[in-house]
């Protein structure tokens, strides 16, 4: 039984490594590997996980928020008007945040965390080979992606690649500021972040990736030293400025311009065009600033939104 035991601590330790692999792959092979990874979690107790599960709670504030949002979605449960399936669709969306701190607990282990970051930035280099590969119109016919030349996205939609792809850029950028690694290493490191970067501003059209990275971008070289700062953001912005120049008609200036259009033509009062995307997402806002105002303590019931708000949309 002890030896049995120590299989499962085993394969408990290689399934989120795993799991980070699959993310940015496949949405199917992620709720595989995730199922089958809360099974063995549960059955693993080798280091005593669940008082140290307990115990990330009160040492770490995300793990605490986490618990807290599910246990929220819980909550609502009680007083909710929200339909059964609804009800359920919303508590495993909360379950998500309980799900982050079971996961903080592995990287604890620096071995883990350091496989965490080469398994993401496998499957993320993984995908931005391919991406270029069909921008450039290269990509063999036999793998199925979800874009074209015009949209360069493989396993996901433009929203969820662009998500990973500006992240993925952000984490290989730390790398080069990384102190002790050689320049090849960090050569390497950086030509991988400056790709992605162009990958997700340029090669998609994913307008929340492009946002992201612009973000991500202003907090790496405001926390970074500021003569290099000055430096590599200048680079920086020369390369995208060249990227710009030799392709107008890129995502990110089809994208911004399509944004200016559809907030010209939206109207408080008027219910947002079906094909307007920004449209639609300002009409969310507002209806649920109001949805607050009105019900600004506990709100109104876990998976209720339907009912809260008919007639709004």
């Amino acid at each position: 039984m002890k030896l049995l035991f120590q299989h499962v601590h085993a394969i408990n330790r290689a399934l989120p490594v795993l799991l980070i692999f699959v993310i940015p792959v496949s949405t199917a092979l992620t709720n595989i590997v995730l199922g089958v990874l809360c099974l063995f979690w549960i059955l693993d107790n080798r280091t005593d996980r669940f008082a140290s599960w307990l115990g990330m709670f009160r040492s770490n504030p995300v793990a605490l928020m986490g618990a807290a949002v599910f246990l929220m979605h819980l909550l609502g449960m009680v007083y909710t008007a929200g339909e059964t399936a609804k009800i359920g669709e919303s508590l495993s969306d909360g379950a998500r945040f309980l799900f982050i701190s079971m996961m903080m607990l592995y990287f604890r282990d620096d071995t883990i965390r350091r496989a965490f970051l080469f398994s993401f930035m496998a499957a993320m280099g993984m995908i931005l080979v391919l991406s270029c590969l069909l921008c450039l119109d290269l990509l063999p016919g036999l793998i199925p992606v979800w874009g074209d030349s015009q949209n360069c996205v493989i396993f996901h939609d433009h929203i969820k690649q662009n998500v990973f792809m500006a992240f993925t850029a952000f984490l290989a950028g730390l790398q080069v500021r990384k102190p002790g690694i050689g320049w090849i290493r960090k050569s390497l490191w950086m030509i991988f972040s400056l790709a992605a970067l162009v990958n997700v501003l340029f090669m998609v059209a994913g307008r929340t990736g492009h946002v992201i990275v612009m973000v991500l971008l202003a907090y790496y070289f405001l926390t970074w030293n500021r003569a290099k700062s000055l430096v590599a953001g200048g680079l920086v912005f020369l390369l995208l400025v060249t990227f710009a120049w030799i392709n107008p008609a890129n995502p990110l200036f089809k994208r911004a311009g399509i944004v200016m259009e559809e907030v010209k033509e939206w109207q408080l009062d008027e219910p947002a065009d079906i094909t307007s995307s920004s449209g639609l997402r300002l009409e969310w806002m507002v209806n649920s600033l109001k949805l607050i105002r009105q019900n600004p303590f506990i709100g109104t019931g876990t998976g209720s939104l339907k009912q809260s708000t008919a007639g709004w949309f």
